[in-house]
């Protein structure tokens, strides 16, 4: 038995260390607690800010709540121009508990004024307190995977579209 445990973990060991180099992190990352503000103006505000500051939005709670699903209460992504991604999420049974990660182009380059920005809305616009912080790094070795999370993404916004039956030239 032991002789096979030892078989299956040398099998699978490389499988193993190609998944480790192929996950993202997020450039920044934070939990943040809303008690005070109901989930509508957690997003109106996020929405605004993340406009604001050169973003496309999304939301794709609110389609699938339109369609009658709610995999999450919250669920924000974004794009910019310099092909960053935020995402904003909280789910049913977390309503007042939200995430936000950055990512970018890797090899990494913080937004520092940006990271800033964004705890503040958190901290200050929106009233809730902050939690966990967490700042990664990912080596250029994990572009592809970020290239394909981008085209995940954009192929999203493309079936919003249409599905409210508008065209983004």
């Amino acid at each position: 038995m032991v002789g096979l445990l030892v078989l299956f973990n040398w099998a699978l060991e490389p499988a193993i260390a190609a998944q480790a180099v192929l996950a993202l992190h997020a450039d920044m990352t934070f939990l943040f607690v809303c008690e005070r503000q109901p989930r509508a103006e957690v997003e109106r505000q996020s929405e605004a800010f993340l406009k604001q500051n050169g973003f496309r939005v999304l939301n794709l709670a609110d389609i699938q709540h339109r369609h009658g699903f709610r995999f999450m209460e919250s669920h924000l992504v974004a794009l910019d121009r310099d092909q960053r991604m935020v995402e904003i999420m909280s789910v049913p049974s977390g309503k007042e508990l939200y995430s936000f990660a950055l990512y970018s182009m890797p090899p990494t380059e913080h937004s520092t004024a940006f990271e800033g920005d964004a705890l503040r809305l958190a901290s200050g616009a929106l009233g809730c307190e902050k939690r966990q912080i967490d700042r990664h790094e990912n080596g250029p070795e994990r572009r592809p995977f970020f290239e394909s999370e981008i085209r995940r993404v954009e192929r999203l916004f493309e079936q919003a579209d249409r599905l409210n039956g508008e065209r983004r030239l």
